[in-house]
């Protein structure tokens, strides 16, 4: 079938997963030109170079859609561009945990090509995070991380070898000795959450670090996040629990805590500030003041 009349932007991450994808986006744009879309193609290495162009993008009505060939990275960059058309998805990254959200394939291109192109007439509207910290607003896709999985996001960011999501299960381990509980304040929706904790997290859809499934519940398309929160345990406490995040089963012990919510803060009760991620980049540094911006984007999926 060919589309003479649909315009794109396709907005190419050439170092997402450590660049071994970056053909990737060449034999997207051919597919797409083949198919008969007009194809305007973007490739800003920079946030302020990204940020101008779909804002420049948004403002002429060149295009009808932005199709973003990367990771949750990427798509973490756009978002906070806050684009108002929708956007399609090939993913390319380490994790890719916003595309397996929506079940878009993660190993095939042109499969996730067909998807963008099936679902041209019918986006689908998620919700967003909105992350308001010391330095500004953030928003976030996936899931905002605080304490321990947010020390895993930067030790996996480190690693420059092209792994996968192999750097998240190495960043797992490596934690293990670098972890220190944090001592935590949080409110959800008008609940209290206080203490040492190892982790808070707030989460719209089920997975982080390409798979491993911290929130199985989750999902980003009911108006609201789940809350996650665990209590500190030894080292040695953690290392048998981290088998059981694989399949879920960690939601049943009795140090972990998960509600759903539409509003919460996050603050330490004591030492420095604490750093915290979403969608696997940096946002900032605690206190975090989140909330639910329903349907607020539009996915071609």
């Amino acid at each position: 079938m060919s589309h003479h009349r649909r315009r794109v932007a396709l907005i190419v991450n050439p170092s997402s997963a450590s660049g071994v994808r970056a053909h990737v986006g060449t034999r997207a744009s051919n597919s797409l030109k083949r198919l008969g879309y007009q194809v305007t193609q973007v490739r800003e290495r920079t946030v302020s170079g990204l940020r101008g162009a779909v804002r420049e993008l948004e403002r002429t009505g060149g295009v009808q859609a932005m199709i973003l060939v990367g990771g949750d990275g990427l798509l973490h960059r756009v978002i906070n561009c806050e684009p108002t058309i929708p956007l399609g998805v090939i993913p390319t990254g380490s994790g890719n945990d916003f595309a397996r959200s929506l079940s878009i394939p993660v190993r095939s291109f042109r499969q996730a090509l067909a998807r963008i192109d099936r679902s041209w007439d019918a986006p689908r509207c998620v919700d967003l995070l909105e992350v308001r910290h010391a330095a500004g607003v953030t928003r976030v896709a996936g899931t905002l991380s605080l304490g321990y999985d947010a020390l895993v996001n930067r030790v996996a960011n480190a690693i420059r070898l092209p792994l996968g999501p192999l750097k998240y299960q190495i960043g797992l381990i490596a934690a293990l000795f670098r972890y220190r509980p944090l001592d935590i304040r949080a409110r959800c929706d008008g609940d209290e959450y206080t203490g040492r904790k190892l982790l808070c997290s707030v989460a719209l859809i089920p997975t982080i670090g390409g798979g491993i499934r911290i929130v199985p519940d989750a999902r980003n398309t009911e108006g609201c996040f789940r809350f996650l929160s665990v209590d500190a345990v030894s080292p040695l406490r953690l290392a048998r629990l981290l088998p059981t995040v694989a399949t879920g089963r960690h939601t049943q012990l009795s140090e972990v805590s998960i509600r759903p919510g539409t509003h919460a803060r996050i603050e330490l009760t004591r030492g420095a500030p604490a750093f915290g991620y979403g969608d696997g980049e940096y946002v900032g540094t605690t206190p975090f003041e989140v909330r639910v911006l329903p349907r607020a984007l539009r996915v071609l999926a």
